[in-house]
């Protein structure tokens, strides 16, 4: 009876470290923005080359800009790119009126 008591005692204090070392470490903080950093609205520039036939959009650059996303009007595709200015080719797509490039 009393070698399973010290049996039991001893079982009880190997298991008790395993215990402890089982508590919950805090998380540890991830480094994530406070707000998210509103960026300037970029004006664009469009000029036409009628020798190459091409449409020239581009803009001044955007700090803290990555890349920037575009829409061409009759075209529902939101484009991106890395840099500040756009060739369209050939301009002769683009039907009589007015068009708009949103960047």
């Amino acid at each position: 009876m009393k070698t399973k008591f010290y049996f039991r005692l001893v079982m009880l204090f190997a298991a008790l470290p395993l215990v402890t070392a089982c508590e919950k470490d805090e998380t540890p903080a991830i480094d994530k923005p406070d707000a998210q950093t509103q960026l300037a609205t970029p004006v664009v520039t469009v000029n036409v080359d009628r020798d190459a036939q091409t449409i020239i959009a581009s803009w001044p650059a955007v700090k803290n800009a990555d890349n920037y996303h575009y829409k061409i009007s009759g075209d529902e595709t939101v484009y991106e790119t890395g840099e500040t200015r756009l060739e369209l080719q050939p301009y002769s797509k683009f039907e009589e009126g007015s068009h708009s490039i949103m960047v």
